[in-house]
């Protein structure tokens, strides 16, 4: 099922409502399953249902940053050969703010375009990749000197605004 992929790759670390979700998809919510006259509509599954749906509507899904919003970030490369990095990601999706209800907030997966720049010099050409902003940081800070903050919400900045994007938050 779409959505619990879609959770899953974003962060949602309890994706259990969706499986539920998909429970109810395949004979609650599936006509062709009740099109006969001898399959008994059960009152209780019913209810589990309604009461899984219900769970649905407490989560909160808020605009983020929109279809072609800009962010970037700067790391070093560890001693004996520094070099600065900049990274900068053009959102070719709107990227949208998850609240599970008892998790933290998780920033939508997306496709994003980025370009690199070794000591402010064009590294490569435009690249793409369908990732979490969380998840494309993490992956470079690995390999980074480790001296910024390891936060993707406070080292990624809005380039526009040059806000880090923990301020939309």
């Amino acid at each position: 099922m779409n959505c619990k992929d879609y959770a899953a790759e974003s962060g949602v670390i309890d994706i259990s409502i969706f499986n539920e979700l998909d429970e109810h998809r395949k004979f609650i919510l599936n006509p062709s399953s009740h099109d006969s006259y001898d399959v008994a509509k059960y009152g209780h599954e019913v209810k589990r249902c309604l009461q899984t749906l219900r769970k649905l509507r407490e989560i909160i899904i808020k605009p983020f940053l929109k279809f072609g919003s800009q962010v970037e970030f700067t790391l070093k490369t560890p001693e004996p050969r520094i070099s600065e990095y900049k990274f900068i990601l053009t959102l070719c999706d709107d990227f949208r703010i998850i609240i599970m209800p008892g998790e933290s907030p998780v920033i939508s997966k997306g496709m994003i375009n980025y370009q690199v720049y070794e000591d402010d010099n064009n590294k490569k050409g435009v690249q793409s990749d369908n990732t979490t902003i969380k998840h494309f940081f993490e992956y470079n800070y690995e390999k980074s000197d480790k001296t910024k903050d390891a936060s993707y919400l406070n080292s990624v900045i809005e380039s526009e605004s040059g806000n880090p994007i923990s301020a939309f938050f």
